[in-house]
């Protein structure tokens, strides 16, 4: 994910990487990349809201999927990349979503 977000810098937008819980997630107010393992297959898809019951996730290989929280915690590492244009006013992103940064990040 460090890759990723030294790259979305280099095009001239914002990347920060968290370590949060799932039940943080409901806060998040902009879409953020994940990675999710699904029966040992781990790829990337785009979170683009959660609930206190579901996360939504645009998923290139399975589609757009409602995941129920039980479900997405399985599956999830934890690790989310949340990135934004230059023009984008947080509006308390990091206020509202205080997490541990992992390294590199």
């Amino acid at each position: 994910m460090l890759d990723m977000k030294r790259f979305v810098n280099v095009l001239g937008l914002r990347a920060s990487g968290f370590v949060s819980g799932a039940e943080r997630l409901p806060a998040l107010r902009i879409p953020a990349l994940i990675m999710l393992d699904i029966n040992g297959y781990k790829h990337f898809v785009v979170l683009k809201m959660a609930t206190r019951d579901t996360v939504y996730v645009a998923d290139p290989a399975l589609g757009n999927r409602a995941i129920p929280m039980p479900e997405f915690t399985r599956q999830w590492n934890g690790v989310l990349l949340a990135v934004a244009g230059p023009g984008y006013r947080p509006q308390g992103l990091c206020a509202s979503f205080p997490a541990r940064c992992p390294r590199g990040s």
